[in-house]
């Protein structure tokens, strides 16, 4: 079982925890308690947003090669169940192939930011990104471009299209897996 960095909510206005692969030096360890500072106050301006109340035994009776099936596989390999109100942002890693490592969370920030998420907590972290990866620019703006040339995601119910076979669903997107 992999060792995870776990970030439980200091605030009383919401309760949750997030787990992510643990960091393996300084920056990233930094960006980690960053996003355990901000990561409240993200849930706490989301909180309108409908639980899916789905849990990884519950996505994996999916048919097999659904975006369903594909996220209870992937809860399961990453040892974590949902996080309420947070489902599609577990999406994002599983449909466009991000791991829950920090790189690959900034790499994913870049990717919604150039889909035209532009949220301050998406900038907020492409800007920490920069900061803390100078040496990484490069990859961060090709997942920015990558992001682009996908079709907008922004209006998708992903819990409507759980049922919907994830190649298809990459394939109607316009996305690509030729950037690592």
């Amino acid at each position: 079982m992999p060792n995870y960095f776990e970030i439980q909510s200091a605030f009383n206005f919401v309760k949750m925890k997030i787990y992510y692969k643990y960091a393996e030096g300084v920056r990233e360890i930094t960006i980690l308690l960053l996003l355990d500072s901000v990561a409240p106050l993200h849930a706490r301006i989301n909180i309108k947003r409908q639980p899916w109340r789905l849990n990884s035994h519950q996505l994996i009776q999916f048919p097999e090669n659904s975006l369903g099936h594909s996220l209870g596989i992937f809860y399961q390999q990453e040892n974590f169940e949902p996080v309420a109100r947070a489902e599609r942002h577990d999406v994002f890693h599983v449909l466009f192939n991000y791991k829950t490592n920090v790189f690959d969370e900034c790499k994913l920030q870049f990717f919604l930011w150039g889909n035209g998420k532009a949220s301050l907590f998406t900038c907020g972290a492409c800007l920490l990104s920069i900061l803390f990866f100078p040496n990484k620019l490069k990859h961060f703006i090709k997942h920015f471009k990558k992001g682009k040339s996908v079709q907008n995601i922004s209006k998708l119910n992903f819990k409507e299209l759980l049922n919907k076979n994830i190649d298809e669903l990459r394939s109607e997107l316009n996305f690509k897996t030729d950037i690592v």
